[in-house]
C-alpha cells in the first residue's frame, strides 16, 4: 500500500487522502466516526507503515518504478508511440521526455 500511494503522489510534497487506495479511504471513512480525528488515524497508519518498511529515497523508487512501467508498456504496444500514448495518457512530447531519462529507445 505505501509504494502506490508514493508512486500515487508522484511529486507533490504531500501525501493526500486522494493518493490513497480506494479500499484504505473506505475504511478510513467508516471508521472515522471514532474518537480519533482521521488525520490522526492517517498519520498512525503512515508512522507505522515507515517504521516496519525499509524504503528507498523516493527519487530511486521513482525511477525503478518508472522504468518498470516503460519497460511494460513498450513490450504491450509493440515500441508503436501513438499506442503508447494512449495507453499511458500521455503527450509524445511528454513521452519522449520520459523515454529519454531513462535511456529508453525504441526499435525502428
Amino acid at each position: 500500500m505505501l509504494h502506490s500511494t508514493i508512486a500515487n503522489a508522484m511529486s507533490e510534497p504531500m501525501i493526500y487522502p486522494h493518493h490513497l487506495p480506494l479500499d484504505f479511504r473506505i475504511h478510513l471513512r467508516k471508521t472515522s466516526l471514532d474518537s480519533q480525528p482521521l488525520q490522526g488515524k492517517l498519520m498512525a497508519c503512515a508512522t507505522e507503515a515507515l517504521q516496519t518498511a525499509q524504503l528507498p529515497p523516493l527519487k530511486d523508487f521513482r525511477d525503478a518504478t518508472e522504468s518498470k512501467y516503460l519497460d511494460a508498456l513498450i513490450g504491450i504496444s509493440g515500441g508503436d508511440v501513438d499506442k503508447m500514448c494512449r495507453i499511458a495518457d500521455a503527450s509524445r512530447s511528454g513521452l519522449y521526455k520520459l523515454l529519454g531519462k531513462h535511456g529508453k529507445r525504441l526499435k525502428r
